[in-house]
Order: structure tokens, then sequence, then C-alpha cells
């Protein structure tokens, strides 16, 4: 199947069900959206149990459908042709991760002290490993990381594959952060070498001062050896590992025709003229741009980009309507790229976005039922709109005060202070109107909630595709695909845009 079919067999899903998905919970109740659904696949759903209702988003990534799902038919094919169209069973690349870090680097990275969060370690051991392959695979010897924040993945490219790095993002106190972080492990990065080797070698990783402690106990020949040694540990602790020099820091607003070979030159006179460009979780917009950098840049010859944030992505062919009237986007069109889709003028919806930036995996997981901040808010809607019916999109944001509110009642007064308007209800009054709507709209909301958040992998489904088929349509390209690199579980956005220059 060809990716334009794939493209718009998703498409076409998500065009039945647009209006259910393009949705704000927040108004679940004030635009009455349960009855977006079909009514016979409503029925359905609200004759399943709390518990059916809570397993739904599992079914999509588990073959036990059958029991929760009997004498359910409508559901049981939506559930199914849903399930036909995510990316893992529309792309044979998908199924599995198709390169597999090499076992010993693996094995080394894991010795090493904590350098970074848990996700970001699974993220940067599987990602820097299969960029340093595609650096083989193209003859790259120098790297751009796009939005590199933190730099986590430059510095384990730097440091460990000894590759040549510029690591630019547009935030200079992200740079800044890269920057004293990389100084920090330059200091330190013998000393973690060491600790590692020990526990390759079985051994406790000693401490500075367990090695000072044993030089005291050793005869005078040992006493020198370990003294040098210590002389040698303590001086690279304060002198920066040359390896460092291996990444350059930058900030810097990129365009989409920004011809990065010559911004990497300035910074490396010795360039080569071949480079490969990375970037983990290049937020909104910034995915789709390097994909364009990616064709301008004649010097780039790999791509491997993970995108995420979709709420950021800037549509072509949709305007926010919580923009002001004389208010234009700050970025240009990020979605869609495909000729295909511009044709069609096709657009997704903020709200969409925003749902396929839901963890449905985690969800899938949980087997839980929505939060009650859900309810909650979608009560509190009908109430504030009964005091202040003129309300703006940005008057009624109240944020996450739910966690903070021991109830309803509490809840209520939170978010009028954080509003500055004045409550003119009692608590009897918010109480008794609390039980009027919870009961009503409860069960709806959930089997809602549930049903919706199916169609987050569609959503993220057509990004990928469009982007994917963009590729694909430029003559230079060689091979291009999509590949799951992470663990869902533990990194939500784990799609990477993969391509090489013929």
């Amino acid at each position: 199947m060809d990716i334009d079919v794939k493209l718009l067999k998703c498409v076409d899903l998500l065009t039945e069900y647009h209006k259910l998905i393009d949705t704000c919970m927040v108004h679940f109740i004030t635009d009455d959206l349960f009855k977006l659904i079909p009514q016979d696949l409503a029925e359905e759903l609200l004759t399943l149990s709390d518990e059916a209702v809570a397993h739904l988003p599992s079914l999509l990534f588990s073959e036990e459908s059958c029991l929760i799902l009997e004498g359910k038919n409508i559901l049981s094919s939506t559930v199914n042709r849903i399930k036909s169209l995510l990316l893992d069973n529309l792309l044979e690349e998908c199924k599995e991760i198709e390169f597999q870090p090499d076992e010993k680097f693996a094995a080394v990275f894991k010795d090493y002290d904590k350098i970074m969060p848990e996700k970001k370690t699974h993220e940067v051991e599987l990602m820097s490993e299969y960029v340093n392959n595609l650096c083989q695979q193209n003859d790259a010897h120098f790297l751009v990381d796009l939005g590199s924040g933190k730099a986590y993945l430059s510095q384990v490219m730097g440091f460990v594959h000894k590759k040549r790095i510029l690591a630019i993002d547009s935030e200079e106190i992200n740079t800044k952060g890269a920057d004293a972080r990389q100084k920090n492990l330059s200091k330190k990065w013998s000393a973690l070498e060491l600790r590692a080797q020990e526990r390759r070698e079985g051994k406790a990783p000693t401490s500075r001062k367990q090695r000072l402690k044993a030089n005291a106990q050793n005869d005078a020949v040992q006493k020198v050896a370990i003294a040098e040694k210590d002389v040698i540990e303590e001086e690279s602790n304060k002198v920066e590992n040359p390896v460092g020099e291996n990444i350059k820091l930058s900030t810097k607003f990129i365009s989409d025709d920004t011809d990065l070979g010559n911004i990497i030159e300035s910074h490396y006179p010795d360039f080569s003229n071949k480079m490969g460009m990375m970037g983990l979780h290049t937020c909104g917009n910034l995915a789709p741009s390097s994909i364009k950098i990616f064709f301008a840049t004649s010097s780039a010859k790999f791509l491997c980009n993970v995108g995420c944030c979709y709420h950021g992505l800037e549509e072509e062919f949709y305007r926010n309507p919580y923009l002001k009237a004389d208010e234009e986007p700050s970025l240009a069109p990020g979605f869609p790229m495909s000729a295909i889709l511009k044709e069609r003028k096709f657009w997704l919806g903020r709200n969409a976005r925003i749902l396929a930036s839901q963890p449905l995996g985690r969800l899938a997981d949980n087997k839980n039922l929505p939060s009650h901040s859900l309810i909650w808010r979608a009560i509190l809607q009908v109430l504030m709109l009964q005091v202040k019916p003129d309300l703006s999109f940005h008057d009624q944001q109240v944020g996450r005060i739910a966690a903070k509110s021991s109830n309803f009642v509490d809840y209520v007064h939170r978010a009028f202070k954080k509003l500055s308007i004045d409550l003119p209800y009692s608590d009897e009054y918010i109480l008794e109107f609390y039980d009027t709507y919870q009961p009503k709209y409860q069960q709806k909301l959930n089997c809602f909630y549930q049903i919706r958040s199916l169609f987050a992998p569609i959503v993220e489904g057509i990004i990928m595709l469009d982007r994917l088929l963009f590729i694909s349509e430029n003559h230079c390209v060689k091979s291009c695909r999509i590949v799951r690199l992470f663990e869902p579980a533990i990194s939500p956005r784990c799609y990477a845009i993969v391509a090489s220059k013929a």
C-alpha cells in the first residue's frame, strides 16, 4: 500500500468522526457533545459497565476484546477499523525497532552514573545509537541538533560517540542550561568513565574519599600509584575534557529555507560538507521546519526527527478561533505538507491536535475512568456562563486547580477567585447544582472521553504520514520511513521520521 493510500484511509476515518474529535471537554455539557456520537454507537456505549468503558483504550493494543465487545457490533467494528489504521499496523517498519542498539553500547551506557532522567535516558540511549548508525551509513562526521533543549542527545553523541555537533535552540535559557551542563560533564567525565568501568568489572564504584582511604592503607609503592591516579582524576575534575569540544552550542532561530552548512562551517572550519540532522522531540512547527531545512541544506545527507507538541502546530487551512480578529498566527503553516492534503485544503483543528498529543498508551495501561476533574470542569462551565455569559476563551482558563481542591464546592471557590469573578451563590446552592448535573452527565462524559481518545493515534498518524509523503515527493530522496524508536509506554511520542538523500 502506497503512502498516499494509507494517508487517505486515515483521513477518511477522521473526516467521518471529525465533529466528535475536534471538541473540548470543557464544553461537554454546555454544547451537549454526547450527541456528536452516532446514535447506534452511543446506545452501545451506554450499555457498557464502568469497567468495560475504562478498558476501551486498551482494546487498540490487545486481542482481548471479544468478551468486552460481545454483542456490541457497531462499537466492535469502530474499534477494529481504528486498530487497522494504527501506524504500527500500517507500516512494516513500525512493527519492531528496525535497528536494535548495539548490545555492547547499551551495556556500557547503563553502567554510568545517572546523568539524565529515566525517560530521557531511554530516549537518548536508543536514538543516539540509531543516529550513530545513520552517520556510518551516510559517511557523515558532523551533526546538527535542531531544538536541542538541554542538549542531552548532543552530549551523548559527542562524549560517547565522539561526533562533532552543533546544537541549536531558539531559546537562550536552554542554551545556557546546556552550556552549564556540558561544562559540568566535561569536568566529571573521566571520573564517570572510571566508575562505569568498575561496575563493568563487577566492583562497587568507588568515591574519591574511598580511594584516598585505600591510599593510606597501602604500602609506599601502592600509595604513590594511587595518589598519582587521584591527582590525575582530581585534575580531570578541574580541567574540561577535550571531548567536550565536540559539541558547540548556538542560540538561533532557523527559518525553513536556512542552509545549515554555512552555520556549521562557522563553528567548525574543517567541516567536510557531509552532515546529518537530528531532533529529539522538536516541538510543534519545528518538526516540519526541520524537514524543509533538510532539503534547503545541500550538505545534509540524512534526517532523523522525532516530533511532539502537535497542539503547537500551525495549520494552513485552519484559523485558531481564539485568535483576536486583528491577530495573525506567529508561525508559517507546518500542516499540511503533502500536495494531496494541500489540494484538499485539509485541516485537523486545535482540539484534534491536542488530542493527538495525549499519551493513549498510558491511558490504555492504566485502565482507569477519566479523572473527576473533567466532570467538575464541565459543570463549572455551566455555572460560570450562568454568572457571566460573555466570558471570552482566555477569561475561562482556570488551570490545574482540581488537584488542590478538596471537593467541588472548594473547586468552584478557587476557580472564581482565580478568574476574579464574584461568586453570588452559597455553598448549598453549588452543591445542589453539582448533584443535579453529575448523575445526568457522568456516564455520558466517561463514554465520550474514552471513545474520543481512540482517535488520538489516527490524528498523529495523519500528521506523520503527511510528512513522510512530502519527503517521498522530493526527487533527491534515496529512502524515507517512519520508525518507532521508543517504547510508547515510556515515551508516547515514539515515532521518528528518517530520510536520506541520494
